[in-house]
C-alpha cells in the first residue's frame, strides 16, 4: 500500500517529498550555484600538505659514467614482455616509425568481448589473436595471411574473454578466455596438443626452458611440459605480486608473495615442482615491491614504509643472489613519485 501525503500552504497542495525537499532547496541555493559555476568557492582554513618532500636526484661525487651498450634491432618478439624476463634490452628503432601496412585480424571485440591478446613476432611471422580467440598468421614483410585456426573447442558455445599468445621454437602456444591452452605449429597451425586448465584464464602464457605458465582466474599458478602438455605443478598465487623468469640462470621462476604473517613480503625462488627453493623475507609492506631480472642478476624494488626516522616512502632496490637468494646490496632510489619502479635504473 502507498501513502500518497499531502498539505496545504497558501492555497497550494504540496505533497510529503515537496515539503521537505523545499527548505533545502532555499536553503541550497548558493550551494547550487557554486556547484555548477566554472570558479570554485576555496573551502576556508589552512592549507597542510599531506605528502612529506621526496628527495629528488642526488648524483654521487665519484659516480662511474653511465655507458649504455649499443642498440640493437630485435627480430622477434616471441611472447607478452618480450622475453620470460620481461626485459628486452637496448633496442632500436627508427627516428620516425611510419605504418608499413596493414591487415584484418577479425573481430575487435566490444563491451563483453575486449580484444586482449598482443600480437608476437617469431621467425619472420606475425601471429595475431581477435576477441573470439581466432588465431592468425601473418608474414611480417607484408602482411599477407598465412593461416587461421579457431583455438576453442568446437562444443563451446561460450563467449571469449581474454587470452593471449606464445611462440617458442616451431610452436605457438595459445591460451583463449575460456578453459583450454593450446599448441599449434607456426607454418601451419595445426594443432599439436590442448589442455583443459579447469577454469579460464584472461593473459598470455609465459614459456621458458620446456614449460608454459599460465595464471587463471582463481588465481593459480599453472606450470605444462611444452612437449606434450602434461601439468606438472600448480601453486596458489591468490597473493601474488608480480611474477619473473631468470632465463640466464636454469630458466627459474620467482615471484613476490606475502610473508606467513601476512604482513611483509617474500621473494620466493621455486623448483622444478613449483614448491620453494628459497625464500627471502623483506621488510618491506605487502603489495610493494616487483622483480626485475637480467642475465643472471636479481633485482627486488620495493618501498618502505614511513617512520619516525624518515617519514617519506623511501624506495630501495636489493641484488639477490640466484643460488640461495642472499642479499648481496642494497641502495635506496630517489622517490620522485608514489610509483615504486619509476626511476630509471642504469
Amino acid at each position: 500500500m502507498t501513502v500518497n501525503a499531502t498539505s496545504k500552504v497558501g492555497g497550494t497542495v504540496m505533497t510529503r517529498r515537496s515539503a521537505l525537499l523545499a527548505p533545502l532547496a532555499v536553503s541550497g541555493c548558493s550551494w547550487f550555484d557554486d556547484l555548477f559555476n566554472e570558479k570554485k568557492t576555496p573551502l576556508p582554513g589552512k592549507r597542510e600538505a599531506i605528502f612529506a618532500d621526496r628527495r629528488g636526484l642526488v648524483v654521487d661525487e665519484n659516480a662511474p659514467k653511465v655507458v649504455l651498450p649499443p642498440a640493437v634491432r630485435n627480430a622477434a618478439w616471441p611472447q607478452a614482455g618480450g622475453n620470460p624476463a620481461h626485459l628486452m634490452g637496448h633496442l632500436a628503432a627508427n627516428d620516425r616509425l611510419a605504418e608499413a601496412w596493414r591487415a584484418k585480424v577479425g573481430d575487435g571485440g566490444g563491451y563483453r568481448q575486449v580484444l586482449m591478446a598482443q600480437p608476437v613476432v617469431s621467425g619472420g611471422t606475425v601471429f595475431t589473436m581477435d576477441s573470439d580467440a581466432m588465431v592468425s598468421a601473418f608474414t611480417l614483410t607484408d602482411g599477407k595471411r598465412l593461416w587461421r585456426v579457431d583455438s576453442k573447442p568446437k562444443d563451446v558455445d561460450s563467449t571469449n574473454v581474454g587470452g593471449g599468445l606464445g611462440v617458442d621454437g616451431s610452436t605457438l602456444y595459445a591460451v583463449n578466455g575460456l578453459l583450454q591452452l593450446v599448441a599449434l605449429d607456426v607454418a601451419t597451425g595445426q594443432q599439436k596438443w590442448a589442455s583443459d586448465l579447469g577454469v579460464p584464464a584472461r593473459s598470455a602464457p609465459t614459456t621458458a626452458d620446456g614449460r608454459v605458465f599460465v595464471i587463471t582466474i582463481d588465481d593459480r599458478l599453472l606450470a605444462y611440459s611444452a612437449a606434450d602438455g602434461r601439468q606438472l605443478w600448480s601453486r596458489d598465487v591468490s597473493k601474488l605480486v608480480s611474477l619473473g623468469l631468470l632465463p640466464g640462470a636454469g630458466n627459474q621462476a620467482y615471484l613476490t608473495e606475502p610473508t606467513r604473517s601476512r604482513l611483509l613480503e617474500s621473494v620466493v625462488a621455486l623448483d622444478q615442482r613449483g614448491g620453494d627453493r628459497w625464500r627471502f623475507d623483506g621488510v618491506s609492506p605487502y603489495n610493494s615491491g616487483m622483480i626485475l631480472t637480467s642475465g643472471d642478476a636479481l633485482y627486488y624494488i620495493w618501498q618502505a614504509s614511513p617512520t619516525g626516522d624518515n617519514p617519506t616512502d623511501t624506495t630501495y632496490v636489493t641484488h639477490l643472489r640466484v643460488t640461495d637468494g642472499v642479499a648481496l646490496w642494497q641502495t635506496p632510489l630517489p622517490a620522485l613519485n608514489a610509483d615504486p619502479v619509476a626511476p630509471l635504473l642504469a
